[in-house]
């Protein structure tokens, strides 16, 4: 069983630009279309994901159609609130997470993202090393949390809130990696698998990396 995402494909996010409705072409077949932008090697083994692993996130499949969100985690290893300037960073999820909303994947490549709410909590850690040894950077305000020094570390604690939220763009698809082009925004990686006709499987990874990658769960609308 694989136990990390591997990218089908990648395209400097510098060369991307958004694709008009209708313009999207859905390929299963490699060199046929743009890829979009690969998914990053993100282990989703996490404890706040439960029982899921990358494998129940990367089967491919037609993910088109309408899609009721009834499950969800965070994803810490795609979170880095320090923006790559300390490799040590440990971060873990809360063991519990709420996402309600839909999701419309439509045959012509546009998308509609519906979200009612988004909440969870991350907990990180670095070394004040990274910094030498100052503790100026252990400010809960640096990071819209709470953090504090623990002998030689920062352990930080922050709250992920999220009210209605509704996001419109198009999207391509090579196997399981699916990229979105959301209106406003960059584009956005996601991998994605349809367990059968009314389960879809779909990881976003954000285009910040200040936020954290999320594990959704889904059911065909009725």
């Amino acid at each position: 069983m694989r136990s990390r995402l591997r990218a089908a494909a990648f395209l400097a996010l510098t060369t991307l630009a958004v694709i008009p409705a209708g313009c999207i072409t859905i390929v299963e077949e490699p060199g046929t279309a743009d890829a979009g932008t690969a998914a990053p090697d993100v282990d989703v083994t996490a404890a706040a994901c439960g029982e899921l692993t990358t494998d129940d996130f990367t089967c491919g499949g037609d993910p088109v159609g309408s899609w009721v969100i009834v499950g969800a985690c965070a994803v810490p290893a795609a979170y880095d609130p320090l923006e790559g300037t300390c490799p040590e960073i440990a971060t873990t999820a809360g063991p519990e997470a709420a996402v309600s909303g839909t999701l419309e994947l439509r045959g012509d490549g546009s998308y509609t993202l519906r979200l009612e709410r988004q909440s969870g909590s991350l907990d990180f850690s670095f070394p004040l090393s990274c910094y030498g040894g100052s503790e100026l950077p252990c400010r809960g305000d640096n990071f819209g949390g709470e953090c504090e020094v623990d002998r030689d570390e920062c352990v930080c604690a922050v709250s992920i809130s999220r009210g209605e939220y509704v996001e419109t763009g198009d999207w391509t698809r090579f196997y399981e990696t699916m990229t979105m082009y959301p209106v406003g925004l960059g584009p956005a990686a996601t991998a994605v698998c349809r367990a059968d006709r009314n389960t879809l499987r779909w990881v976003r990874f954000p285009s910040d990396v200040r936020d954290p990658a999320w594990a959704l769960t889904l059911v065909a609308a009725p």
